[in-house]
């Protein structure tokens, strides 16, 4: 059963919480509540709570100091902000501190709640039988490092995995050496720093409606995060929404925000729950269109066909070479499965069959257009075999390519005459 508790200075607030929810039936129990930040530390604390419900705004202690000191204590918490619309500035802090998720007081209803709760209920059993599953791996694989006499540089889920070896080791005296890369051993990188220029770069692209720049921006930084292998795609999304909600308060005095909120509740929270690159981006590009649809009445392209538009412009550029479907996803910056499922979504036909059926049309222009031999021209449409040339012209156009070039010397013939 997962424990709750419930923080906000306004006794109204609280007792809303507490009473619209069925919290048996979601397996909770709501453990505590208290109106100060000061005493939300010492309950959370004592009583290890699994979902914390925790207002912004607070005497004595906020929901940011909260945050603050219980940074890298409570890693199995949850915790939900609660704010109001004009608050976003700090709920964006908050997201930065390790925030799950946020609610909107203004809206937040009995709806809300419960399906913020199954939700991190979810989260919290994937969580645990992740967790579970590497620590079964991590002991697997420093066993096999103690057996080899291996010395490694250690990160915090190093330490933790060579503790669960005591017990295996029967006590066994052993002596590792470690090297501690950060204060917790977890990466996290503010991306907003590390990547200023970019940065200020999207926000000129999103003021001059130039949604082709702002993909081209993203693709080559995605491109350097895998080169320096930066990924925290958690501290990615916060850089995103960075810039969605700068680039939606340059409009009508930051309203435009609030409004697309009212429409959709999630709309910004979706994009701090993408779990891989590609998908935050087309997250961040889909919410784009919605915002140049309000504030310019324009149409943006949707990722899927911006990036399949590239893909086909590549294939043309390239069809003569031995090009892959590894090579264009590449080139992409995308995953060569992820990209054969929007290529079949949006042209309705397979990569396969796309680009060989490109070669085969570059093959009659020539064969009805020049006097090149048929290998001659089965080579430079990108076919490595001649004889296989000719049988997938034969099975895709229901003649051979020398008849082909047959009745285009017939023809030339007779205009001769």
């Amino acid at each position: 059963m997962l424990k709750v508790l419930i923080v906000d200075d306004e006794v109204i607030f609280r007792l809303g919480i507490r009473s619209s929810v069925a919290w048996e039936k979601l397996d909770c129990v709501v453990c505590g509540e208290t109106g100060n930040g000061e005493e939300a530390v010492r309950m959370i604390g004592e009583k290890h709570p699994d979902i914390v419900f925790l207002d912004i705004k607070m005497p004595v202690l906020d929901g940011i100091g909260v945050l603050r000191q219980m940074s890298g204590r409570c890693r199995d918490s949850f915790f939900v902000i609660l704010s109001c619309f004009n608050e976003y500035e700090y709920v964006r802090e908050a997201m930065k501190l390790g925030a799950y998720d946020y609610l909107f007081k203004p809206v937040m209803g009995a709806k809300e709640l419960t399906d913020m709760v199954k939700e991190i209920r979810e989260q919290a059993i994937t969580k645990k039988r992740a967790e579970t599953e590497k620590e079964n791996a991590d002991l697997s694989r420093k066993l096999e490092i103690l057996k080899r006499g291996a010395l490694c540089e250690l990160t915090a889920e190093d330490k933790r995995s060579f503790a669960l070896l005591d017990p295996v080791l029967c006590g066994q005296p052993f002596l590792v050496l470690g090297i501690q890369m950060t204060r917790d051993g977890a990466l996290s990188y503010d991306f907003e720093t590390m990547y200023e220029q970019i940065f200020g770069q999207i926000q000129e692209a999103l003021a001059q409606k130039n949604p082709g720049g702002v993909y081209e921006l993203l693709r080559s930084l995605k491109k350097d995060i895998l080169m320096h292998k930066y990924y925290s795609i958690q501290d990615y999304c916060h850089f995103l929404a960075a810039n969605m909600i700068a680039f939606m308060r340059r409009y009508q005095g930051g309203r435009i925000l609030e409004e697309l909120l009212l429409e959709d509740y999630n709309l910004i929270s979706n994009l701090y729950h993408q779990i891989s690159i590609d998908r935050a981006n087309e997250e961040f590009l889909r919410i784009l269109q919605i915002c140049f649809r309000e504030v310019h009445g324009i149409s943006v392209p949707r990722i899927q066909e911006t990036l399949v538009e590239t893909a086909l412009q590549y294939m043309q550029e390239n069809y003569r070479n031995k090009i892959s479907l590894d090579e264009i996803a590449a080139h992409l910056h995308i995953n060569k499965n992820y990209f054969c499922k929007i290529f079949k979504q949006e042209t309705g036909n397979n990569l396969v069959n796309y680009l060989t059926e490109l070669r085969l049309e570059k093959a009659t222009q020539l064969l009805e257009n020049t006097d090149k031999k048929v290998y001659e021209i089965a080579e430079e449409v990108g076919f490595s075999s001649y004889p296989y040339f000719c049988r997938t012209y034969k099975k895709y156009r229901n003649i051979s390519p020398t008849e082909v070039k047959r009745n285009f010397y017939q023809k030339s013939d007779r205009e001769e005459e």
